[in-house]
């Protein structure tokens, strides 16, 4: 009996040494070498889940180099999650700075993700120059019942340019017709008797003209920034006004997300208006086949404060060509959006918006644009709600 409990204690002790030795076996052979050359056969044979794994699991382990990076960030390219192949590719430059191939996957990672600005740093990988573009865009707007605010026409043109790898300018001229259809009471005389009130209709227009200048540059480490500065001259009903808007932004990209603080100064209607906006752009499959964008904006001028909420959800529908909805609501008027690239100062508020976009590439120079938009609107002085109705169509040409 005893022995046989002897021989059972024996047999369990070795097939623990066995067990643990195998264990530690294992994980002895996975150093350097192990993770090296199963990431290069995972890699080889295409299997970039398998990879992905392996890979995570040796940066764990503390074994971290350029060719674990660039099979990586090749991994997550093959799979479209452009994003999420970024970090690697940057990680990968930190061991080579000159590789050729691994700035030529950066690039497309960086300008699939949404990052075309950050793109620009590695064109020369392509063979490319950061490219110069012109554009023009024309919209018009309606009311959709009878009040004194009548069309609102908007044409406008401009140049980008790159002054370096990481700094861009934009210039742009843009022309403002606001319409504006009153009727007077006017009194005609009837020969000798009582005379008749009639309605006359006393159409006129607001104009102006804009310059707008506006910078991007690239901070490194996935930090941008950039600014707009806006000259605005007119003429409403004989009087003559110039009015300064400018606005600063500081993005920074991540894997799937991006994070943006916004703020801007105008002296619209001879006040002081101060605005501050936070934005964040979601790339729930790191790349830009479906993102959204969630910002809040606050104005305050003279001690009144307004809030504006705008959302957009883009989705891409065919190889080059995307489409967006939007919906914004709260209250704001005389203010800048899209980070200054848009300078509102007329009085009127606007309590809501719908729309939609659709870009167009037919090629990797042309874009189209398409917008549809839907405002609902209270004018300030008759306190009369209306409906802002209007189309725009933008081309842009880039080489």
């Amino acid at each position: 009996m005893a022995k046989n409990k002897v021989m059972r204690s024996i047999v369990i002790i070795i097939i623990i040494l066995v067990f643990g030795l195998g264990r530690a076996s294992t994980q002895a052979e996975k150093d350097f070498v192990y993770y090296n050359q199963k990431t290069y056969e995972l890699y080889l044979s295409g299997q970039w889940p398998e990879l992905i794994e392996e890979g995570k699991e040796a940066i764990r382990a503390g074994y971290d180099f350029y060719y674990l990076r660039q099979r990586l960030g090749i991994a997550y390219y093959e799979l479209k999650q452009y994003g999420r192949a970024v970090p690697h590719f940057y990680a990968a430059l930190g061991f080579n700075q000159e590789n050729a191939i691994t700035k030529e996957y950066l690039y497309y990672s960086l300008l699939f993700s949404g990052r075309s600005g950050e793109a620009g740093i590695f064109a020369d990988a392509v063979g490319l120059s950061p490219p110069a573009s012109i554009f023009a865009l024309g919209s018009y707007k309606w009311s959709d019942q009878e009040t004194i605010v009548d069309a609102l026409e908007v044409y406008s043109a401009g140049l980008s340019h790159a002054i370096s790898k990481q700094f861009r300018l934009t210039h742009a001229f843009e022309y403002v017709n606001q319409h504006f259809l009153e009727y007077l009471e006017e009194e005609i005389s009837n020969g000798n008797g009582p005379g008749r009130t009639v309605l006359v209709e006393n159409p006129y227009n607001y104009d102006q003209s804009i310059y707008r200048l506006r910078g991007y540059l690239e901070l490194g480490k996935a930090w941008q920034t950039g600014f707009t500065f806006q000259n605005i001259w007119g003429e409403n009903e004989g009087y003559e006004f110039n009015q300064q808007a400018y606005w600063l932004y500081l993005g920074k990209s991540f894997s799937i997300f991006r994070l943006e603080l916004e703020g801007g100064y105008a002296n619209f209607a001879e006040q002081d208006i101060f605005q501050a906006g936070l934005n964040t752009v979601i790339y729930p499959l790191a790349n830009t086949r479906l993102y959204y964008l969630i910002g809040l904006n606050i104005k305050n001028a003279e001690g009144k404060t307004q809030q504006w909420l705008n959302q957009k959800l883009g989705l891409r529908l065919a190889p080059g060509l995307w489409a967006e909805g939007l919906v914004d609501f709260g209250e704001i008027s005389y203010y800048q959006e899209a980070k200054g690239a848009i300078a509102y100062n007329i009085a009127d508020p606007i309590r809501s918006r719908i729309g939609a976009n659709l870009q167009y590439w037919p090629s990797n120079k042309w874009m189209i644009f398409l917008q549809f938009q839907q405002e609902q609107k209270t004018h300030l002085n008759t306190l009369e709600d209306f409906r802002h109705q209007g189309l725009m169509l933008g081309l842009n040409f880039q080489w």
